[in-house]
């Protein structure tokens, strides 16, 4: 499953609308604004930061290592995966 469908997912699970989300993670200790969950999910902007990811999964009630896993995977170049897969390293 790719980020953003993870996260959208988590989003619509927990109920929460993105300004309440954005509200959290602040009293969280990170500002983020709606807008910017909102691109998250809809795969408008790279997935977040580790931080950002951890407190977004606490705040909607899923697996944090699940939502930085899915983040590490879109952010690695494919050859390196593919190479990862394989597990070749020339």
């Amino acid at each position: 499953m790719k980020y953003h469908e993870i996260l959208s997912e988590l989003i619509k699970k927990s109920g929460k609308n993105l300004k309440n989300i954005a509200n959290e993670c602040q009293g969280r200790g990170i500002r983020v604004d709606a807008s910017y969950i909102s691109k998250l999910q809809t795969a408008k902007k790279p997935p977040a930061s580790d931080r950002l990811n951890r407190i977004l999964a606490e705040v909607l009630g899923g697996d944090p290592e699940a939502l930085v896993v899915a983040a590490y995977r879109e952010k690695i170049p494919t050859e390196i995966l593919e190479k990862l897969a394989t597990g070749t390293t020339g």
